[in-house]
């Protein structure tokens, strides 16, 4: 539980660093040249279909998608994506995903098919696989080691339910 609780600290600070910084890369923007303004839109354009992206990770969603959120070509979008994040639009697509995942297997009342729909796999071997590729271990048997490594918190209704401990990482 506790676990959890510095989980949602960092990120709430990770978002907090992330509106001050843009509210500073906007202000010098006003300050630069008009190649630095050119720029600066661009990263702006990358950030809502970003935006889109983590909003949006469970839905069937394609490179075209945000390509046109951002107002690019696909081909365009593809090249500044990865020269942005260093990681191609399915790699972050499936990244986004499996974060999402790790999350929900912790959930003991979820199975692991139910935890790949929800978090925007259509296959469960799409699922299997990337998830294996990414965290080195197949979804149930992340959700095996968390389960056994559970604690015990009361949820809304007051009875006592298993809850498994936050990834230490």
């Amino acid at each position: 539980m506790r676990s959890l609780r510095v989980a949602m600290i960092y990120s709430y600070l990770i978002q907090f660093f992330v509106l001050v910084g843009r509210r500073h890369i906007r202000r010098e923007i006003l300050t630069q040249d008009p190649k630095s303004r050119k720029q600066a839109d661009c990263y702006e354009r990358l950030n809502a279909a970003m935006n889109y992206i983590n909003a949006n990770y469970m839905n069937d969603i394609t490179v075209e998608d945000a390509a046109r959120i951002a107002g690019f070509s696909k081909f365009h979008f593809s090249r500044l994506f990865k020269q942005f994040t260093e990681q191609t639009f399915c790699g972050y697509l499936n990244q986004r995903r499996i974060n999402a995942a790790e999350t929900l297997l912790l959930n003991p009342r979820l199975s692991v098919t139910d935890v790949a729909l929800q978090s925007g796999f259509s296959s469960l071997s799409t699922f299997n696989r990337v998830f294996r590729t990414l965290k080195a271990c197949t979804p149930s048997e992340f959700k095996a080691y968390h389960q056994r490594r559970g604690m015990r918190v009361r949820h809304k209704g007051g009875e006592p339910q298993e809850a498994p401990a936050a990834p230490a990482e």
